[in-house]
Formats: structure tokens, sequence, C-alpha cells
């Protein structure tokens, strides 16, 4: 079975996978529901938006602190539905998994491996849509940037679009992977939208090399934004942790050799 996308010949023009004017409204209103919450409950700040595109398929790789990340980077698309990838487990509930579907999440099995979530993305991307990816597979446990996973690199080789790197920061800190719930004292959060980069440009060097380009610019705009955070916080927030240092600082290789 080929994992390579098949757009059509305009695929440049297109915004996504056609939906009914009802599909579109309910997406619409749960992302507004999204940013009011993000807003008001967490402060959340958005830089350089202007980079994703209106139209054309586009990647965005983006670090994974918390369950917020991907609202937090939805609602930086203003043009557009955003597309991302959700485990299968979270399909289990009939509501939720229905929810979760009408705002463009589509299930991936983890037993299934990297090609089947390359497939899912490809087929999105086909369709002209901005599709969400987190390269470090899972949450972070400690708040900094974790190896990314080999899987990324073929996709990168595969999707032949723009790739544009996203950093999200203070989610770790207002929502971490061991907690059932948010904390809502103190929280601040915040994502920046990189440039987006050909894929020409891209994959020059090979895609490991992209893979960890693609993994020192997410990094740089990740600490960028802790400095942003603690200054609009007077320096309580994010607080000291493994957070404040680099992964090229930490003896753990960019990608993952498993």
């Amino acid at each position: 079975m080929t994992t390579t996308a098949r757009p059509p010949a305009d695929v440049s023009q297109l915004t996504g996978p056609p939906r009914t004017l009802l599909q579109r409204a309910f997406f619409w209103f749960c992302w507004s529901v999204c940013l009011a919450v993000l807003s008001i409950l967490f402060r959340a700040r958005r830089f350089g938006m202007h980079n994703i595109p209106a139209r054309g398929p586009v990647l965005l790789a983006a670090n994974h602190q918390s369950h917020l990340d991907p609202p937090l980077v939805g609602v930086c698309c203003t043009k557009r539905p955003m597309h991302f990838l959700a485990r299968a487990g979270l399909f289990k509930n009939p509501i939720f998994g229905w929810l979760i579907s009408a705002v463009n999440a589509v299930p991936i099995r983890e037993e299934a491996g990297d090609l089947a979530a390359i497939r899912q993305i490809l087929d999105r991307l086909s369709e002209g849509a901005p599709v969400l990816v987190f390269p470090e597979g899972s949450r972070t446990y400690d708040g900094a940037q974790q190896p990314f996973k080999r899987g990324i690199a073929l996709l990168l080789k595969r999707a032949k679009c723009p790739v544009i790197p996203v950093a999200v920061e203070g989610c770790y800190d207002a929502f971490p992977r061991w907690s059932k719930r948010p904390r809502f004292a103190r929280a601040r959060v915040a994502v920046m939208i990189g440039e987006p980069i050909s894929p020409e440009d891209l994959l020059a060097q090979g895609p490991e090399a992209a893979l960890e380009r693609l993994a020192r610019e997410i990094e740089r705009m990740r600490l960028e934004l802790r400095s942003k955070l603690r200054a609009a916080s007077a320096g309580r927030t994010p607080p000291p942790g493994l957070g404040d240092r680099s992964i090229w600082d930490q003896p753990a290789r960019t990608i993952d050799p498993a």
C-alpha cells in the first residue's frame, strides 16, 4: 500500500475537505468557545498567526506539552479549520468521540504504528487541509521538549508541502500530563507560529537533517515564548524547571532511535 498523497491539480486553491453548512457552523462555534476559554482562563497569547496560509496543504509541527496544545494551535488558524490526529481510545466515548470528530480529529490506533498515521495525514493534505502533528508522539513528562519520532522524517519526505514549525509554552504548567484537571491559578499559555518552509528547502540535506532543523527551530521559539510569559507575569510563571533547559543541553537525542 502506497503512502504517497495524490492531490488534485488545483490543490493549492483548496482549503480542506468539503463540509456542509451545519458542519462549518458547528466547527466555528467550537472554535469560538475554545478561544474564549483559552483567553479568559489561561490568558492565551498568539504570535505569528499570519504565517498560516489561507489555502493549500500545509503541515504544522509542534512540541507537545498537554491536552491544551491542539485547541491552542487550532485557534491560530482563523481562515479555515485545522485538522489533527488523536488516539483512537479518545473516540470510545460516543459523545466525546463525535465531538472531536466534528472538530476534525482523525483517529489513529497506536498499535498500528507510524505508517497508519502517515496515511491519515496524507489523505487530509491531499484535500488541501492544514494538518497539525506532534513529532514527539506524546505529551512531555517534565515540560522539556522530547526527542522526535523517526516516523516524522518519513512524513516530511512524503508530504511534499510547506512545513510550519510551531511552539507552545505554559501548557505543561497549566495542565501537566499527570494531572486529571487543569490548573487555573496563575495559568498562562502561549503559541508561536513560525514561517513556512518549502519542502525543497527543508529536505535539501535529507529527512533526518530536516527533522533536526525543525526540532531546533521549535525549541528556539519555545524558549522565546517562555521568556515572554515570564516577562508578562513579572517572573511568576512558568516556574523554574526542566523546561528551562534546551534539548540541545540534554544528553537525549533529537531523533528517537526507536
